[in-house]
């Protein structure tokens, strides 16, 4: 059964979700509302062997971050990114680890253009 250590939870991010919506001329606009409440999360950069087999599988993950299991979890099914200290996270892929509902690892790649997405 894996936990995480509690030192390792050293982040406080926050969960945002796209609204989409029209605007007066039938373009689209998307807007970002908090999912929940900010909560403890553990950021990692990919190690240089991660990102080389990332980039052989023409991904552009740049880190994981890992949470505790909730039962309002994250999911791709709607657009989602995580924020922490300014900077801005697109989560790519959510796995249960060991499928025990204890930790999530999210596949994230960080927004380096300044933009929303």
């Amino acid at each position: 059964m894996r936990k995480i250590p509690a030192n390792t939870m050293r982040h406080r991010a926050a969960f945002l979700v796209a609204t989409e919506s029209g605007d007066q001329y039938g373009q689209p606009q998307r807007s970002w509302r908090r999912a929940s409440s900010a909560r403890w999360v553990s950021i990692e950069p990919l190690r240089s062997r991660e990102a080389f087999i990332g980039d052989q599988a023409q991904t552009t993950d740049t880190h994981v971050v890992r949470l505790s299991w909730t039962p309002d979890a994250p999911t791709t099914q709607q657009r989602m990114q995580v924020l922490h200290s300014g900077r801005t996270f697109d989560i790519s892929s959510v796995v249960d680890e060991d499928e025990q509902h204890r930790v999530y690892r999210l596949m994230v790649t960080e927004r380096a253009d300044g933009t929303d997405g």
